[in-house]
């Protein structure tokens, strides 16, 4: 997986960490790690083949054969895990969710919302 910024990318897999059992958090890691690997070579496919395709197709058309091989994601996971590619995934930004449908967007705008309330009221808990 080619990340934007690794020191953010080793931030996002901390928590991930902290944030579930280790068994879970090891496996969400090793989900997107391997979806956006499956992408990346997905996209290179096509570039070799003259084809044209984006990021977003690419992580589309893999996550079936992607959670055949890691395992299938828990129901609401989805959001979660496009807003973790959004944010780390070199192919990510604001380029890759201006081109989600609204759908897709509205998805991870509600995940952006509900993570940022949480680190609200885990603050809010923190200082208390």
């Amino acid at each position: 997986m080619q990340i934007r910024d690794q020191s953010f990318w080793q931030g996002q897999k901390a928590e991930i960490a902290q944030s579930a059992d280790r068994e879970s958090g090891e496996a969400t890691i090793r989900f997107i790690e391997a979806w956006c690997d499956r992408a990346e070579l997905y996209l290179d496919s096509a570039l070799k083949d003259n084809s044209c395709t984006t990021p977003l197709n690419a992580l589309r058309a893999t996550l079936n054969a992607t959670q055949e091989e890691v395992g299938v994601l828990p129901p609401g996971w989805l959001a979660h895990l496009l807003l973790i590619v959004v944010a780390a995934w070199i192919h990510g930004g604001e380029e890759l969710l201006q081109s989600m449908t609204v759908f897709e967007q509205k998805m991870v705008a509600d995940e952006a919302a509900l993570v940022n309330m949480q680190l609200e009221e885990s603050a809010a808990a923190a200082g208390n």
